[in-house]
């Protein structure tokens, strides 16, 4: 054993062998120059050098050259710590925040976490690591197979890579790009309120449609004491699919690898893709899943002058840590989203009144007290739908009045026609599209997206109460007034002024592609893709697969709420799950996967795409 280690062998010999003791050791002097001296970083290759082996715990060296990672992967129940000897770190951790390590750094490796270790900076980065006991072997991952590169990493990407770990072998490579912390909640779980609920009972919110139930059973895991019907946390159900993305990941041959970017563009290059990605690298693809999910919100237009205070809603978490406890608020909507605000500022205390408006001037109907129907079935003829959107909407109301006739409650109804939705929404003809989205699209909404009964509940009483005030208008006008803004809005018969402090957009997500940024407008323009004549997504065929100008783009797939335009339906998790887990197909082809994908050799590739690949995991 070298010298420059011996005295760091000993300071661990004396420790308690866990993770901060472990850390403690690794601070203590080094002769660094000496321990880097056991290791020359070739031009192609990552490094890993065993410096120290017992029964009882390990020393190693590992190294990466600018661009190279590990992929995801877990240490079990062993007990470590790193130590930053020259570059710079970044790791992710699957549940955890994100951290960045720099020279000098020391940092526990957490016990049954799964990390990423990358090198973001400009120099190789050389680690220092300790565990205890050691590690088992494991081989590295070659140069060669299959690569995906999934575009979003919220709920639909994650499933999906979770599909697709279950169902690859050790040559799939994977890389799921998201530039923010959220891994598997995206906009709907990375919530932090307790008081924001699904609307989607717990025992049908499993990632695997095949076990449906799987979360119900996590709950529980947890001491919650929850049943099927239970309207649970959304931020419960986020920790859920992390939980599950790291035991997959723990449990599959191929690899994950997590990109902290954002996609800037998506292109065909020969045989295979290459996505650009913000920080100035570029990634090899054989197949690009985009899952980017949803655009911004809805902002009317006189609130679009960026001096206009206006935040979103719920769905971005920190926006709504951005509203003072006095401050006056006008909340544009009346969905789900404006009552999830309202509920984080009634629990916060703040004082009211707060006013909303929206188009229509109504809440969410309610669930049912049980969430679903237990009673007699509503009978779905698909026989008799018509295929006008008028004739649809006219037999939807006779379904609801089949059910009244026998007491089966209207929700029954919805319930009953969910699963047939795709069917009936392709019978339409484009016309008849457009006026249904016109004319029944709103009704549908509210029938459709139910709200808690307890939230319900509450909204009415802080109405009447006087802590909130509903309008039905449109924003018409806005101006700077008197140290806030007066914004104008419009009824049906007269107008009127709210003055505020701040507007909080609870409007909803955009579909229309044709308003995304990133990589939409160069896909659009090249014709690799066409958006929907409705701007509700993109158009795909019945396996997912994108079809652009020329016909299906092969090895471009779309999943989550970009395929409203050939399901209608595209949002809830019982219908992402079956798209991410093959319901109508196999969306990547893993079963011809050997035939589809091409050979590369790099893994993270420079903006000239020159091989980086590190081998080790």
């Amino acid at each position: 054993m070298a010298a420059a280690l011996s005295d760091l062998v000993h300071r661990i010999q004396a420790s308690a062998l866990d993770g901060p003791s472990i850390a403690a050791a690794l601070s203590g002097a080094l002769d660094v120059p000496a321990v880097l001296d056991h290791v020359v970083l070739g031009e192609a290759r990552s490094a890993h050098v065993p410096l120290y082996a017992s029964a009882a715990f390990e020393v190693s060296l590992s190294c990466w050259r600018p661009g190279e990672s590990t992929a995801l992967h877990g240490h079990g129940n062993v007990q470590g710590a790193i130590r930053v000897l020259s570059g710079r770190a970044s790791e992710i951790r699957i549940g955890l925040p994100d951290r960045a390590l720099e020279a000098g750094s020391v940092a526990v490796v957490e016990p049954n976490v799964v990390h990423q270790v990358s090198n973001e900076g400009p120099e190789p980065l050389y680690l220092l690591q300790v565990y205890a006991p050691p590690l088992p072997v494991e081989q590295p991952s070659g140069d060669d197979g299959r690569r995906v590169v999934i575009v979003g990493g919220g709920w639909s990407g994650a499933a999906v890579a979770i599909h697709l770990l279950e169902q690859g072998g050790a040559d799939l490579h994977v890389t799921l790009v998201e530039r923010d912390g959220g891994i598997g909640r995206g906009a709907a779980y990375g919530t932090h309120d307790p008081e924001h609920l699904l609307n989607v009972p717990a025992a049908r919110m499993g990632v695997d449609p095949k076990q449906a139930d799987e979360f119900l059973g996590y709950a529980r895991a947890q001491g919650i004491p929850a049943e099927g019907r239970s309207l649970l946390p959304r931020r419960l159900y986020g920790d859920y699919v992390l939980d599950r993305l790291a035991r997959t990941i723990i449990g599959a041959s191929g690899r994950l690898r997590i990109a902290r970017a954002s996609v800037q563009g998506v292109r065909r290059d020969g045989d295979r893709w290459c996505v650009a990605l913000s920080d100035g690298r570029t990634l090899p693809a054989d197949d690009v899943v985009l899952a980017s999910g949803h655009g911004p919100a809805y902002t009317p237009p006189p609130l679009r002058d960026a001096s206009v205070p206006t935040v979103l809603g719920a769905g971005a978490p920190e926006a709504l840590g951005q509203i003072g406890l006095h401050e006056r608020l006008l909340l544009v909507g009346t969905g789900l989203t404006a009552l999830d605000v309202l509920a984080t500022l009634h629990r916060r205390g703040h004082p009211g009144p707060i006013d909303v408006v929206s188009l229509t001037g109504q809440w969410p109907h309610r669930h049912l007290t049980t969430v679903t129907w237990g009673g007699p079935p509503i009978e779905v003829d698909l026989a008799t739908a018509p295929d006008t959107a008028d004739g649809l909407a006219a037999w939807f109301d006779g379904l609801i009045a089949q059910g009244r006739a026998r007491e089966i409650p209207w929700q029954a109804a919805v319930d009953a026609v969910r699963p047939h939705l795709p069917l009936l929404w392709g019978r339409l003809a484009p016309e008849e599209r457009t006026r249904f989205l016109q004319t029944h699209r709103p009704q549908w909404e509210r029938l459709r997206h139910r709200a808690p009964p307890t939230l319900i509940d509450a909204v009415r009483e802080w109405e009447a109460a006087g802590w909130v005030r509903r309008t039905r208008g449109s924003v018409f006008g806005c101006a700077a007034s008197g140290g806030g803004w007066d914004v104008t809005i419009g009824g049906e018969d007269s107008t009127s002024v709210v003055h505020v402090d701040r507007v909080v957009l609870c409007t909803g997500p955009s579909s229309d592609v044709r308003s995304f940024d990133g990589p939409w407008p160069e896909l659009i323009e090249a014709g690799l893709v066409q958006p929907d004549a409705h701007g509700l997504g993109v158009l795909a065929d019945a396996r997912s697969q994108v079809t652009g100008v020329s016909g299906q783009t092969r090895g471009l797939w779309a999943v989550g709420g970009l395929l409203r335009p050939r399901d209608f339906e595209s949002t809830a998790v019982p219908e992402l799950a079956k798209q991410a887990r093959a319901g109508r197909g196999d969306p990547l082809g893993l079963s011809d996967s050997s035939a589809n994908h091409t050979t590369s050799r790099s893994r993270w590739c420079c903006p000239r795409c020159s091989p980086c690949s590190p081998t080790t995991a």
